[in-house]
């Protein structure tokens, strides 16, 4: 990443480098782009290094301290659009192992001249990385000390070899750490001094400048660690960014109690400690833990102070597959900063926990506070055990998160406006930082209502239940749906109300309609994608019933996939790139292989049913490769992300389980296995890849629960592949849902089995054995050997017979 960004600052003090940390935003050291004095003024000059003799860019200077300076200019003048960068600092004073740093500058030692043609001299400064070590942390004001790898270039008398490479940005990995600001005389050019970082995000106007740039405040992240850790979302013009709760698009609101209660379980004396957030999907859980994290690792005037309680935190989300492999979670033990821990899903990573937690539990004063939060669905008897294991560990603080929980101090109306407010605020945010979005309106509006199923008053269409339960005629637990608005009000709805299910539907007792009350107040994240869906379609003061929320955010996210597929000049068809992003949403991939099975997997079910279904080219496997990691980068750094939040993949999932028959004339008849049958069962997945589908389906469930008539009839068809998987995951749900779940593939297993027990058209039937006739044993009755054969084999066995009796016994009685 430090190529990428590095750039030259020509001004009137001579050339240096210097970095793009937002959209049109740039660090540099101030003595490049200072006054001189007795010069006239003029405005600094800024080219990216990667892009050669390529544009320039007139800068102004936004903000100035000490030796550092942002320059700020049209993020198109760049030629590129950059995410924000991410900040850093070294935390770990015993890191396993030593990180490397790199910067990219225009030093004095990289200057090459010679004489052209026509014998004219010519003089040309490259561009060159220096990697590095940063072996002292602390949390004192001290320059990082940069020390360079291999042999340090050497300077002409008098001059240094590193002019040229002040305001370079010094990076761990995606990190930026500080800013090169000198060479320090005694170390024979061996050494570079940098500003860090962190000392800039102590001044409030840097981070005003920065946010109105980005959207949100900069935060520190620990570099020397992050392997530990999940990336943030990558900022997009997307449903999937816009709505991700670690994205911080809406501001938080509602669930300050929690929070408080959070805040004291962290600041406590205690040198570790473990609590749980739990509640539904759709509550908050996730935003609570993101809130908690930014408060803590906020940086702050007074921070800083060595055994002060102002000292600002390190914090971060786990990763499910931590880089640093085995994970060396007792880095956690020597940090300078307290730490909080945050472990999404919980539930599902009991294995993963206990790890963590071992290799924590010798951590004991005088060492910095550590803290693990575990978010997830149910506590469960997960919970009490994982309590009585670890009994030193915790104090059993467990924080339930209620749907109604967001609305002591509001209602679903505010919380839309409010949401409205915030998504309208970033996107205008991402469209001036050059953000593309062909997104219309006007043109979305006309084609979800051409969609869309006839309005209520139509002649013929079914009056709407504005307050029945969404999954009512599903099994119970199972009923947290999205929404859809009818005037004013927020109510629960199916995302697909045009689709028939009820074919798909396990013949079980439907749940008794709630009356209405105060529980029908719709989930956070249902008002969220409400809100989203009003912003992208212009219609903040009113919603009709025929464009779902749901089916506006998922086509708001295909035009982002057909953005993606069009820079790799892939020319597939819209519903199979809809196919593609939901099969890896379920699969995932850790590997280049497993990406290779999510693209097959994708191309078989689209093309099924075809007489010759086209070859999938290697040419298009490497830029669907290309295409899906940069849509959806996997967050722990594995090889493929997938679509969120958990709803959106669940109204995906939902629109191919019930897709409308194929209307083009080369395809044949649609077969009866339907999309949950043919993933789950694709043996171009590898079993880790089934059981992350068979988890992401379970997850889906509460906001799609016709789902899971699809999902037992597959682990029914496939008991040998898939029910071990199920089992698994059923662990995983909270009591009564896992009740629903075992009950359903119960019922599918038995169905199964007597449609498999019906008459054979092969054979002859066999007449039941006579009540007052014992069962023979030893050999059967030549009666019952011969109506088990089919008529050919009969056939066979006479003709045999004849030859024998022809050609052997009967030339033998005639001879004797």
């Amino acid at each position: 990443m430090s190529w990428n960004r590095a750039v030259s600052v020509e001004y009137l003090n001579g050339v240096g480098a210097g970095c793009v940390v937002a959209p049109g935003v740039i660090l540099t050291a101030r003595h490049l782009a200072g006054p001189v004095a007795g010069a006239e003024a003029a405005p600094p000059v800024v080219r990216l290094l990667s892009s050669g003799p390529g544009p320039k860019a007139r800068a102004e200077v936004a903000w100035q301290g000490g030796d550092a300076v942002l320059l700020r200019c049209r993020p198109q003048q760049l030629g590129e659009v950059f995410a924000p960068v991410r900040w850093g600092e070294l935390t770990c004073t015993k890191p396993t192992p030593v990180p490397e740093c790199s910067a990219v500058g225009l030093p004095r030692a990289a200057v090459r001249g010679g004489v052209d043609a026509a014998g004219g001299a010519w003089r040309h400064r490259e561009p060159a990385a220096v990697t590095g070590r940063i072996n002292v942390v602390d949390n004192a004001s001290h320059p990082y000390s940069l020390q360079i790898d291999g042999q340090p270039p050497e300077g002409d008398a008098g001059s240094s070899p590193w002019q040229g490479i002040s305001g370079a940005g010094v990076f761990c990995e995606d990190l930026l750490l500080g800013l090169v600001t000198t060479a320090p005389r005694g170390w024979n050019h061996g050494r570079l001094e940098a500003l860090p970082v962190r000392q800039l995000l102590d001044d409030r106007k840097f981070g005003d400048i920065l946010e109105q740039a980005t959207g949100t405040r900069p935060r520190l992240e620990p570099a020397d660690i992050d392997g530990l850790f999940d990336n943030p979302p990558r900022p997009a013009s997307a449903a999937s960014y816009l709505l991700s709760p670690r994205s911080e698009t809406v501001e938080f609101t509602g669930l300050d109690s929690e929070l408080d209660a959070l805040w004291e379980w962290s600041t406590s004396e205690r040198p570790m400690d473990v609590a749980v957030v739990h509640g539904p999907g759709g509550t908050g859980k996730t935003r609570v833990a993101t809130e908690l994290a930014r408060r803590l690792s906020e940086r702050r005037p007074s921070a800083g102070r060595p055994g002060g309680r102002d000292v600002p935190w390190t914090a971060g989300f786990l990763s499910e597959e931590p880089v640093l492999q085995p994970p060396p979670y007792g880095m956690l033990r020597h940090l300078v900063r307290p730490v909080l821990v945050v472990v999404d899903y919980a539930e599902s990573r009991l294995a993963q926990v206990e790890q963590l937690l071992a290799a924590l539990s010798s951590h004991e004063a005088p060492g910095r506070r550590i803290r693990v939060l575990l978010l997830a669905r149910s506590v469960d008897a997960w919970w009490r055990q994982l309590r009585i294991r670890n009994a030193a560990l915790t104090t059993g603080l467990a924080v339930p998160l209620a749907p109604r929980a967001v609305y002591r101090n509001t209602d679903p109306l505010r919380l839309r406006e409010q949401a409205e407010r915030d998504f309208g605020r970033r996107l205008a945010t991402l469209h001036r930082a050059g953000v593309p979005d062909d997104w219309n309106a006007e043109d979305a509006r006309e084609q979800l209502r051409a969609a869309a199923p006839p309005p209520p008053d139509t002649p013929g269409a079914p009056e709407p239940d504005i307050l029945a339960d969404p999954g009512s005629d599903a099994p119970g637990r199972f009923t947290n749906a999205a929404v859809v608005h009818r005037g004013d009000l927020v109510h629960p709805s199916d995302d697909s109300p045009d689709r028939d299910h009820t074919d798909r539907r396990p013949a079980l007792e439907p749940p008794p309609t709630p009356e209405p009350g105060e529980d029908d107040d719709p989930a956070v994240l249902a008002v969220h994608m409400d809100a989203l869906a009003r912003v992208l379609l212009d219609v903040p003061d009113r919603f009709t019933d025929d464009i779902p929320a749901q089916a506006v955010l998922i086509e708001h996210e295909m035009k982002h996939v057909q953005r993606a597929a069009r820079r790799e000049e892939l020319a597939l068809e819209p519903d199979l790139l809809r196919t593609l992003i939901t099969v890896q949403g379920m699969g995932r991939a850790r590997t280049r292989g497993e990406a290779n099975g999510v693209f097959e997997t994708a191309w078989d079910f689209h093309y099924r049913g075809f007489p010759r279904p086209p070859d999938l080219a290697p040419d298009t496997v490497l830029k669907l490769r290309r295409m899906a990691r940069a849509l959806y980068p996997a967050p722990d750094r594995t090889y493929l992300g997938g679509i969120g939040p958990d709803a959106l993949l669940a109204a995906l999932i939902a629109q191919h389980e019930a897709p409308a028959p194929p209307e083009r004339a080369d395809a044949a008849e649609p077969e009866d296995d339907g999309f949950l049958d043919r993933v789950l069962s694709s043996p171009r997945l590898g079993e880790h890849q089934r059981r992350h589908c068979m988890v992401m389906l379970v997850r889906a469930l509460p906001t799609q629960p016709q789902l899971l008539t699809g999902a037992a009839r597959a682990v029914a068809a496939h008991t040998e592949t898939l029910r071990h998987s199920a089992d698994t995951v059923a662990r995983q749900l909270p009591p009564g849902e896992r009740a629903d779940w075992l009950r359903a593939i119960e019922e599918a297993v038995r169905a199964s089995h007597t449609a498999k027990r019906g008459p054979r058209t092969d054979r002859r039937p066999v007449p039941p054995p006579r009540p007052d006739v014992a069962p023979r044993t030893g050999a059967t009755s030549l009666t019952q050997w011969a109506n088990g054969l089919g008529d050919f084999q009969v056939m066979l066995i006479v003709a045999v017979t004849a030859l024998v009796v022809a050609g052997v016994i009967v030339p033998l009685l005639l001879t004797g």
